[in-house]
């Protein structure tokens, strides 16, 4: 309810019937210029697309399984075609955000002597990603 000189009221939705939204903690949100939509992933792992018109979740998918390292940011490549995401666990992923398939996926390692090998003990996180053309 809001009051100044006339008094409004706006009726919002409750939990329950706020079916389109994220279940986990929302880690970025952008606009797509190209397609005229909003792409968004939470910390769960999922990124969702929105027709930006109606506001209706356009898709879904799962992009880090549950208990794997949070999306942490994300940002598009400059023909906006291509979504960047990263995490906690220094993973960068490029995918054709549109249908949810994995392009490219860059994982943290770690050199010993000569050899490259993965390791867990490496505290890596990208905490921001950048397109620059």
């Amino acid at each position: 309810m809001l009051g100044s000189r006339k008094v409004n009221f706006w009726f919002f939705k409750t939990q329950e019937e706020c079916k389109d939204s994220h279940e986990f903690p929302v880690a970025f949100a952008l606009f797509n210029t190209e397609f005229e939509s909003i792409v968004s992933a939470d910390k769960g792992g999922f990124i969702a697309v929105w027709d930006i018109e109606t506001g209706k979740k356009m898709s879904k998918y799962q992009a880090t399984p549950l208990g794997k390292p949070q999306i942490t940011s994300g940002c598009f490549d400059s023909t906006s075609r291509r979504l960047i995401t990263a995490s906690e666990g220094g993973y960068c992923k490029i995918w054709n955000f549109s249908n949810g398939q994995c392009l490219k996926s860059v994982e943290r390692e770690k050199t010993i002597g000569s050899t490259v090998k993965w390791s867990e003990e490496i505290d890596t996180q990208v905490t921001s990603l950048c397109c620059c053309f």
